[in-house]
């Protein structure tokens, strides 16, 4: 009769290892590795509390290359959920061991996905439009977006170091500092290098 179908389904599977390569062109890893890369960058503002340790990420932007979009609102999704990820596992996440080695984490139980207030109060994403990329890419041009973008909230660790090192210099300490990952409450708030007697009235 009259059915239309109206969806359609592409797999994408590399065929080669052109972009994990040794420094003398041989090939470098697993075969089959990927066909391109994503590229992406991201820009992030923080305020930090030197006295608790505590953050707020004013304002993150994010450029991010897709190839060419399918669908700008899943792609857009997708940017933003690997960027909440990555702040999870950049600001929240830390494995707990006890004196053995063992983990004491609770697996899911002790999992902290950023709520939404930790989450940057001006959120924005722009997909660089039409970027077939310097290579044969995915299903209609496409690129993969899912996972990649999970790096970029490391802009928010950069600004925190940044917010960091200033209120270090502003007490009087060295600007050069060691910061664990996760980068907990507690340990920006170590880092200032604040001491009780820059408290007094």
């Amino acid at each position: 009769g009259h059915q239309e179908k109206l969806s359609a389904t592409g797999i994408f599977a590399p065929t080669s290892n052109r972009y994990t390569t040794d420094v003398e062109g041989n090939p470098n890893g697993k075969p089959f590795h990927g066909d391109y890369f994503t590229y992406g960058a991201a820009c992030s503002e923080v305020e930090v509390d030197i006295l608790t340790g505590e953050i707020q990420t004013l304002r993150s932007d994010i450029l991010f290359d897709v190839g060419k979009s399918i669908n700008a609102g899943i792609d857009i999704g997708q940017i933003e959920g690997a960027f909440a990820w990555g702040i999870g596992y950049y600001l929240f996440e830390e494995p707990l061991m006890d004196s053995k080695g063992v983990d004491r984490t609770q697996g899911v139980w002790e999992y902290k996905p950023p709520m939404a207030s930790e989450m940057p109060r001006e959120l924005s994403v722009e997909l660089v439009r039409d970027n077939p990329g310097p290579a044969p890419v995915g299903v209609l041009g496409s690129k993969a977006v899912a996972e990649p973008p999970f790096m970029l909230a490391y802009s928010i660790v950069g600004a925190v170091k940044k917010a960091i090192a200033a209120a270090r210099k502003d007490a009087g300490a060295s600007t050069v500092f060691d910061l664990p990952m996760p980068v907990t409450i507690d340990a920006i708030q170590r880092a200032c290098a604040v001491t009780p007697s820059q408290m007094k009235c």
